[in-house]
This record gives structure tokens, sequence and C-alpha cells, in this order.
């Protein structure tokens, strides 16, 4: 087996979001492989703004159509959100935190999307496959829960660090 890490930086609109709000719409995310196994998840927040909050990460095939206006609910059709070919979820929950380490930014892990929030991450092994030319997949972020209102001031504010193992 092989390894490989890669990051993607989603574009966010600067502004205050809240609960099921879209943080991004669906963003490439090329795999090492046609076929890939996620083992592990971080987000880079340079802005400290996600510190006590969720974010559902859904993969898909296809980038076909938006989950819903960035900043506003998700309110993508079950026949769009269909014709996206979704392929899983993950969750960056708001229990899996490092605030305290680092001054300017914090890092968050992700674990499995049916976590209970009960600050046991749950290994991630997640089997993802392309069928785009270049190996694309895509990723798109919604707010599960929120103890504050995150609020951004830059598009670049989160970085998402994939592990993969194929």
């Amino acid at each position: 087996m092989a390894f490989s890490t890669v990051t993607i930086t989603p574009s966010i609109p600067a502004g205050e979001y809240a609960v099921e709000d879209v943080l991004f719409n669906p963003t490439e995310l090329k795999l090492p492989a046609r076929g890939a196994k996620l083992i592990s998840l971080f987000a880079v927040d340079t802005e400290k703004q996600i510190a006590g909050d969720s974010i559902a990460l859904l993969f898909f095939q296809k980038n076909t159509n938006d989950l819903g206006t960035q900043n506003d609910t998700a309110d993508i059709t079950d026949a769009d959100f269909k014709a996206n070919q979704f392929i899983g979820a993950a969750m960056i929950s708001a229990l899996n935190q490092s605030n305290a380490l680092l001054d300017n930014l914090s890092i968050r892990n992700g674990d499995t999307y049916d976590d209970e929030n009960d600050g046991n991450p749950t290994p991630l092994g997640l089997v993802l496959n392309s069928i785009e030319t270049g190996n694309a997949i895509y990723v798109a972020g919604v707010f599960d829960a929120v103890s504050t209102n995150p609020n951004f001031s830059a598009a670049d504010a989160i970085d998402l660090v994939f592990g993969f193992e194929y």
C-alpha cells in the first residue's frame, strides 16, 4: 500500500455563519489514485473561527450542483443531490480540537460522520473513488453545529488536509 497527503483550500465567503449554513460548495479534491481510503483528515483554521463548531464534509463524484448559497442553508433538492453522486461523509466535530497549542491558528482532526461527539474520535477508513479524469472527486462543507457564530474575514481561512491509503 502507498500513502499520500492532499491539501485543498476551499473558498469561504466572509461573514458570520449559523448552523446548517453552507461553508463551501463542492470543491475539487484530487485523489492519489482512482480509488483511495481516507485515513486521516485535519482542518487548519488560520482565523480560529471553528473552535467549538462541527462541519460535515460531503463527498461527491460529480460537481453538477451546489448545496446552496454559501453562508445560507443547504437547500439542494434531492434530485440535484443525487446528480452529484454522493459517495460518503466525514465530520470535523466540535470536540476534536487542539486550540491551545498555537496562538494564531487551530488544528482540528476529523472522524467518521456518525461520531457521537463523545470525545473519542472514530477512525475514518472512508473508501472514495473517482469517475473523473485526473482522479478528481468533490467535497463540500456544511456547519452541523455552532457554539458561537463563526465570522470569517478571508476566503482562504481554512485548509483541509486529507491523508489517503491507496
